[in-house]
């Protein structure tokens, strides 16, 4: 790490950096994604909503004896029956129906009794029906706990359902991929498991059939003019937007094609999933041609669990982030964020952008330039705005903790007014994340642009938050607080605007703060700015970082 990157996180840059922020980021995460998308989670049952058995695939259920069981052991026993495969099938469906009921599917009851193996076993079946039937039920058993996912890979089940990928009968193809994100998403071990045994070989496959990338040879023409002589597709047939081009692949219904899509991008984001440890970079590298076409399609759903997948992927060191930066996704992230106005899409458009910020000063800048201060401005007076406060205001504290430049950036974007308001006003966790922003400013920027903050309100949202129950949220405002009286222009302003807004007060309480730091930073500006004149006192104009130096017993007070 550069001593230059080193001194930005030494001035509280909010980078996630430190590993015990970086497991409070993950936490955030989980709870975002438990409140918000309780639609696109680890695992998913594929879930029959009535008692007559309406099927969610377009797979047709024919030939259906209606044969009552008295039992759940009947069912198991009829998997047995070798000789019987009408009964076979008819027991297998009966299984999968009774592993997607909504509440307490029985799942542990059919590992106990051996069903497993025999459903792995129909995979192979020439019998279509017989192996979708198969593959949903083992869908279902996946969705369960980790120990009842374990018990799918135990198995053998991995291999099959991944030839299943590339099965002519697309329901059969959308089941089985389905299965193996349910066990890719249990846990990073399952997930690595999952991508060694090939997955990605016959998804590639999967995506060639169901989705669209036109792609055009191009020769010189008369007077060295670029003219296109072929067009061929990467992946295939689909709707396309991108240039106003629209294909479709002739023998896939297209109400099929959307749940395909979906369920492949909901496949790959859990393939993303986890970073203890991530994934390996070379399966990544693998995944974004078909993420990053993905980004460009009309299906919300399929969108927004793109991005997720980005989120994941730019969640570590600069290398994967420049991996993102080179194949040019930010770009479209940046123009979602732009233009489209559902929050649930945002919100992991603003997760991964927010990630790359927190690499290097230039891969931060690419994202500048990109547009995306303007794109952020658009969102702060929507009427979704308060669901996405947080996650703005932490992209923000990251940018101005960045160059001077780079806050200048955010300054003429006129955000700043907005990042002020929401300390002063916003909810807790939202504040919080503002008061990074105002801090980083305070020590990241210029004496003018220090002043610009102190105009726009920083110095009262820095004092609203020093009685907060959070000793770092104080200790970092208390610090800000340090670095704007520091400059001595704006210092008459800075202890002014401390008093008007009963700052002062809060400060003269810290001095009896438990946490060292916290009180000799209040103590440092009583003494300072408020007491006595004492030119033993010294703080740091533009970093409020300090120097203490022993003092004599009975002289009281410290040196800075």
């Amino acid at each position: 790490m550069s001593s230059k990157n080193e001194g930005r996180i030494n001035k509280f840059k909010n980078t996630q950096r430190n590993e015990t922020q970086k497991n409070k980021r993950r936490d955030d995460i989980v709870q975002l994604r438990k409140e918000k998308r309780n639609d696109q989670l680890q695992k998913r049952r594929n879930i029959t909503s009535s008692t007559d058995d309406a099927p969610l695939s377009p797979l047709q259920e024919n030939n259906s004896l209606n044969r009552s069981y008295s039992n759940m052991q009947d069912v198991v026993d009829g998997l047995h029956a070798d000789l019987d495969p009408v009964l076979q099938f008819e027991s297998t469906k009966e299984t999968r129906k009774m592993l997607s009921t909504e509440r307490n599917p029985p799942i542990q009851f059919f590992i106990e009794n051996g069903a497993i193996p025999k459903l792995v076993q129909f995979l192979a079946s020439d019998n279509q029906e017989l192996v979708f039937q198969a593959a949903w039920a083992l869908t279902n058993i996946a969705s369960g706990s980790s120990e009842e996912t374990k018990a799918v890979v135990e198995a053998s089940a991995i291999n099959p359902l991944i030839d299943l990928l590339t099965s002519s009968n697309f329901n059969i193809a959308e089941q089985a991929m389905w299965a193996l994100g349910n066990i890719a998403g249990d846990s990073p071990n399952l997930r690595d498991f999952v991508l060694e045994q090939g997955i990605l070989k016959n998804l590639a496959i999967l995506a060639e059939m169901i989705l669209a990338t036109p792609k055009y040879e191009i020769t010189e023409g008369c007077g060295g003019d670029p003219k296109i002589i072929k067009k061929t597709s990467h992946f295939g047939h689909g709707r396309y937007i991108d240039g106003g081009h629209s294909y479709y692949t002739a023998d896939i219904p297209p109400h099929l094609k959307i749940t395909l899509i979906q369920n492949l991008a909901w496949t790959l984001s859990n393939l993303c999933r986890n970073r203890c440890p991530p994934t390996k970079i070379e399966h990544i590298m693998l995944m974004l041609p078909m993420l990053k076409h993905m980004l460009y399609l009309e299906d919300i759903k399929t969108v927004t669990d793109a991005l997720w997948a980005f989120s994941y992927v730019t969640d570590g060191p600069a290398p994967r982030i420049q991996a993102i930066l080179n194949d040019d996704v930010h770009t479209r992230m940046v123009e979602i964020i732009g233009t489209v106005n559902e929050s649930t899409v945002i919100i992991p458009a603003i997760r991964a952008l927010g990630n790359i910020i927190t690499g290097t000063d230039d891969q931060t800048q690419v994202v500048l330039e990109a547009g995306l201060l303007p794109a952020i401005l658009n969102w702060t007076n929507h009427k979704d705005a308060r669901n996405l406060q947080k996650e703005l205001a932490w992209v923000l504290s990251n940018i101005m903790a960045g160059t001077s430049y780079q806050i200048q950036a955010v300054i003429d974007a006129q955000l700043l007014p907005w990042v002020t308001d929401l300390c002063l006003y916003a909810d807790f966790k939202t504040r919080k994340e503002a008061a990074w922003a105002i801090t980083n400013l305070s020590s990241s920027g210029t004496e003018d642009q220090r002043a610009v903050l102190i105009e726009h309100g920083g110095v009262e949202a820095l004092c609203s938050m020093l009685d907060v129950p959070d000793n770092k949220i104080i200790e970092i405002c208390l610090s800000a607080l340090l670095n704007l009286a520091g400059d001595e222009r704006q210092q008459d302003t800075v202890t002014l605007n401390i008093e008007r807004c009963g700052g002062l007060d809060k400060v003269e309480e810290l001095q009896n703060h438990v946490q060292e730091t916290i009180y000799k930073y209040a103590f440092s500006i009583i003494d300072t700015y408020f007491g006595e004149p004492n030119d033993e006192n010294v703080v740091s104009s533009t970093t409020g970082t300090f120097e203490f130096e022993e003092v004599e017993p009975g002289t009281g007070g410290f040196r800075f």
